[in-house]
């Protein structure tokens, strides 16, 4: 059985803490749940951003520096155990750069796997992804750029969906909550709201935007702020309980919104989006693009009294798809 240390831009062993009490789907572990019995995982036991919890200005440089210098407290973990595993899953390309930029030296041997999340911003990562293993891609814009800057490094594309059968899901879709909003969006990272502002109240919308520690809601067309963060359980119900989940991207041209979409999907509820080339969601009927303001009211008022039939779209795109990319890439990659 192989073994695998995975490491990640948030501390994975918090994630499957989350993923094991209910609370959390489990494609929040990037497959990892999905192929527990087939290889031996190690996870981090910290990394930067846990360690230096409560010291802001220290916290903020090794933010500033991922992308330089990786998180080096997960690099000395890995460093540590690297006779002891075969091949390192880097579920983002930050957390993995200290890695890559050892290998690239000759110091570390052992394989290592990366997923694109978007494509670098700076020539030096992109550099150092030269000296992975293989590299993993979520959406169509970033397989062009990794084909073109990484032409020696295999690239395998892998849609990202939900892990259909997690508890959090089947309780959600259990209490089958009434499609009484017109819409529900979430998410900070990467998002324009204005334009959906507009809409909603033009057309008297009903709505949520969920934006981290402040939560905005429509009644009639009428915005109310009050203040979160919200549960995960429930932004789930409130998108359950919508016509609709409205995914606009500030910048078109980078992967956001893709836990949103995903969660939209395993509940049952179709995802518009300004930017179908930012989600590797682009050739299912259920995600569905716009273009301006106008396009996105039309959608948005049109009867969607009955949801799109999600159920078979999803189970192409499940979290139990992508694991097997996974899979064959930690078995096969050199």
């Amino acid at each position: 059985m192989k073994r695998v240390f995975m490491t990640n831009n948030y501390p994975p062993a918090d994630a499957l803490r989350e993923v094991q009490a209910g609370r959390y789907p489990a494609q929040h572990l990037w497959g990892m749940w999905e192929l527990q019995g087939r290889f031996e995982w190690t996870l981090p036991a910290s990394t930067a951003a846990s360690v230096l919890k409560g010291r802001k200005r220290l916290k903020r440089f090794a933010e500033l520096t991922l992308p330089i210098l990786g998180d080096p407290v997960q690099t000395l973990q890995v460093w540590r155990a690297r006779k002891t595993i075969d091949v390192v899953y880097a579920a983002d390309q930050q957390s993995a750069t200290g890695l890559l930029l050892l290998k690239a030296i000759g110091v570390f041997r052992r394989r290592v796997i990366v997923v694109l999340h978007n494509g670098p911003r700076l020539n030096w990562t992109w550099l150092l992804l030269r000296s992975a293993s293989a590299v993993v891609t979520l959406s169509p814009v970033v397989a062009e750029k990794a084909q073109e800057r990484l032409p020696r490094v295999p690239t395998t594309t892998a849609t990202f969906g939900p892990s259909v059968t997690s508890p959090i899901y089947e309780v959600v879709r259990a209490a089958a909550p009434a499609r009484t909003l017109d819409f529900v969006a979430a998410g900070k990272s990467n998002r324009t709201y204005d334009e959906l502002r507009w809409v909603a109240a033009e057309n008297r919308l009903n709505g949520i935007i969920f934006r981290g520690n402040e939560i905005e809601t429509f009644r009639e067309g009428v915005a109310s702020v009050t203040q979160g963060p919200a549960s995960y359980v429930e932004v789930l119900t409130a998108i359950a309980s919508s016509r609709w989940c409205v995914i606009p991207l500030e910048d078109k041209s980078r992967l956001s919104g893709l836990t949103e979409a995903a969660d939209a999907l395993a509940v049952g509820t179709p995802v518009l989006t300004n930017s179908l080339r930012s989600l590797p969601y682009h050739h299912m009927t259920s995600v569905v693009e716009y273009k301006s303001a106008n396009q996105l009211t039309a959608r948005l008022i049109q009867d969607q009294s009955t949801p799109h039939e999600i159920g078979t779209e999803v189970r192409n795109v499940s979290m139990d798809r992508f694991a097997i990319e996974i899979a064959a890439l930690l078995e096969n990659a050199t």
